[in-house]
């Protein structure tokens, strides 16, 4: 249910980016900023909880980081790698800190090289570091963490003036978590909706 909230949250965010007047877009960017908080819990939550191996979702992130760079351009222009790229060094983060008892010094190299990488994928080091920072709530469960994560989902659109929107992905995901409905599973529907509703709306628009 949380996926099918953030995807349609991302939808109308994107619509609003391609078609409404920036004057009158506030409500519909607005409605977006949770989708990418969502998606940062989803992730950590599987991983920190559900101990799914974050190297399993990496072949596939990189496959669709490309697959979704060129729709993505189409519809933003040039503004860095889209949302499969903070995925993908995301996962790779969670990769190494899931293993940080084991990791070699060497290893640890890779950290910086992630976070350099970020400045180019939307949402930044931020977004990045914020998949993180939800891991490590959902690992220590503690009142501390949960705070750093909410300060993180605060400035994860810095210095957007509607970043502070982002925050009601965390009530909403707690909420959502617990109605009593269920929704058909999503598969591999977000990974091929991505570039594909990014395609369809630079259609529509190349068209009007």
């Amino acid at each position: 249910m949380l996926r099918w909230l953030a995807l349609g949250a991302m939808v109308v965010d994107h619509v609003g980016y391609a078609f409404v007047e920036p004057g009158s877009a506030d409500t519909w960017r607005a409605v977006g900023r949770v989708a990418w908080p969502i998606f940062a819990v989803l992730l950590a939550y599987n991983v920190a909880v559900r101990a799914v191996e974050p190297r399993r979702y990496i072949p596939r992130l990189a496959l669709f980081t490309v697959l979704a760079q060129g729709p993505h351009y189409l519809v933003f222009g040039w503004q860095g790698v889209s949302i499969m790229g903070t995925l993908l060094l995301a996962t790779c983060l969670l990769q190494l800190l899931s293993r940080a008892t084991t990791l070699s010094p060497l290893a640890w190299l890779l950290v910086p090289l992630i976070l350099g990488l970020s400045t180019q994928v939307e949402y930044g080091p931020v977004g990045v570091l914020l998949v993180a920072v939800v891991w490590w709530a959902f690992r220590t469960g503690t009142l501390v963490a949960w705070l750093i994560a909410a300060l993180t989902v605060l400035f994860v659109n810095y210095p957007w003036p509607l970043g502070p929107w982002a925050l009601a992905a965390l009530p909403l995901a707690l909420l959502v978590s617990r109605l009593p409905l269920s929704l058909p599973r999503t598969g591999l529907l977000p990974w091929v909706f991505y570039p594909a509703h990014l395609l369809l709306i630079a259609a529509v628009r190349a068209l009007a």
